[in-house]
Order: C-alpha cells, then structure tokens, then sequence
C-alpha cells in the first residue's frame, strides 16, 4: 500500500457490498430452462425451414399470432405437449412471441396484407 492510495486488498473492502448496476437489466430474474425450450422450438423450425425463414413468411404477423394462439388454447385446454414436436406448446408460444416481438420492432410490414 502506498501512502496516497491503499492496495487492491483494502480498496475492495472500501468497497464492498457496491456494485454499479442500477439501471441494467436484471438477468438473475429470467428462468434460464425456458430459454432453452425457446431455443429447442427454434431450433426445430431452423431445421425444418431455415434458420431465419420467418422473416420471409407472407403475412407474418397474422399467420405468426394465429400459430402462437392455436398453442396458447392447446396449453390451456390441457394438452401441455405439442404431438408434432414433442416440445411444449408455452415453449413454441414463447417463440411465435419472439418472430412478433421481433417484426415488431423491426416495424416491418412489407410482408403484411390487409385482410
């Protein structure tokens, strides 16, 4: 320790119990085995169209909500898997969400027609 500044040792016990993370997101509260039944689902369409085929989908926002509600009231009439996929239709709704969430804020409606 010099006389001006004190060694690592004593500058962390200055300083502990702060941490300077107001305002960042708090990770710790996402339930981390849902996001990987999220990347599963995701994987599964991956393999069968493309890793990012939906964003080419015609009319996706409709189509993306309709396939998203259909697992919705399949989970709530108590079906909890999907028999295509044998993942669970919360995991495939989570990532119908994702693709809206994603056209959302990519603003994107070029592939959006009126009904």
């Amino acid at each position: 320790m010099t006389k001006d500044r004190p060694s690592n040792e004593v500058r962390f016990l200055l300083d502990e119990g702060h941490k300077a993370d107001e305002g960042k997101a708090r990770l710790d509260l996402v339930y981390w085995p849902l996001v990987f039944e999220l990347a599963k689902v995701l994987e599964h369409g991956a393999k069968k169209y493309g890793d990012t085929n939906y964003r080419l989908v015609h009319n996706a926002r409709r189509r993306y909500f309709a396939a998203g509600m259909r697992h919705f009231l399949a989970w709530w009439n108590g079906e909890k898997i999907d028999p295509d996929t044998g993942l669970t239709h919360l995991s495939h709704l989570l990532a119908n969400i994702q693709i809206l969430y994603e056209a959302d804020q990519a603003d994107d409606r070029s592939t959006d027609t009126n009904p």
